[in-house]
């Protein structure tokens, strides 16, 4: 198994330093986070837990209560989206939705939907560049009617967007109704997960990884591909965007 994971890593690579598309479903992925007893663990190859993370209350952060933790990138009331019987809502103008603070190790889970052909994403580990987020988005984007990126799978719902493409499947999304979506990262290991599917699972800062981000749209920008902490965001992408039962759990790494 470990020489077919060599193997395989070592073709990705190659396609990737070619210039060449990698179809990531054939990208062997990394084992998957455990929780038992409280714990949060991530495994190696061979089943060795390599660290450990302790979890913190849950914060719903659709509540009237949350809503004052909601603004735009200055820390100010953002007119352009709305809170409202638990559903936060895009209603127009070109603002990202930002939650005060920035966050390094945690859970967070949503639900979502796009309006037709709509376009929008969940920034996390980013950073702010006038009213707009930049960095790592989970990606999110009417599949079926997508009016941008037909031919390129790595723009599908549950992507890491620009860098790896949803493992074929999580897919596809429910079009114009609720999906459910979950952004775990822990260290270096993230995971992106689709309507309870997992869609990415990644290492940053492997060899995969590097060559990926050194090669895509952000690459002249140092801070993306490194994950130090940063910001979580809703992406305003000129499209009707709902979320729903948006949820975070923090993380704090413990001693092996």
């Amino acid at each position: 198994m470990e020489k077919m994971r060599t193997l395989l890593a070592a073709v990705c690579l190659v396609s990737c330093l070619s210039g060449l598309a990698i179809a990531q479903q054939n990208w062997p992925p990394s084992p998957v986070a455990t929780f038992k007893d409280g714990v949060y663990s991530v495994p190696d190859e061979k089943g060795n837990v390599v660290a450990a993370y302790d979890q913190a209350a849950t914060r719903d952060l659709c509540l009237d209560s949350e809503s004052g933790n909601w603004t735009d990138a200055q820390g100010n009331l953002n007119p352009d989206w709305e809170i409202k019987d638990g559903v936060i809502r895009r209603l127009g103008g070109t603002k990202d939705l930002f939650l005060k603070g920035e966050f390094t190790d945690f859970i967070l889970e949503f639900e979502f939907k796009v309006s037709f052909a709509g376009n929008s994403g969940v920034f996390f580990h980013s950073w702010n560049e006038g009213d707009r987020a930049r960095g790592h988005e989970y990606q999110i984007i009417d599949d079926a009617n997508r009016p941008i990126h037909p031919q390129l799978p790595r723009y599908f719902t549950g992507s890491f967007y620009t860098l790896f493409h949803r493992y074929d499947a999580a897919g596809p999304m429910i079009h114009l109704g609720y999906n459910k979506g979950k952004i775990l990262v822990m260290g270096n290991h993230v995971e992106l997960w689709l309507n309870d599917k997992l869609a990415v699972n990644v290492e940053a800062e492997s060899p995969l990884w590097n060559c990926l981000v050194s090669n895509s749209r952000y690459h002249e920008d140092k801070r993306f591909g490194h994950l130090n902490g940063g910001r979580i965001a809703l992406q305003n992408h000129d499209h009707e965007a709902w979320f729903k039962n948006v949820k975070l759990t923090v993380l704090s790494k413990k001693e092996v």
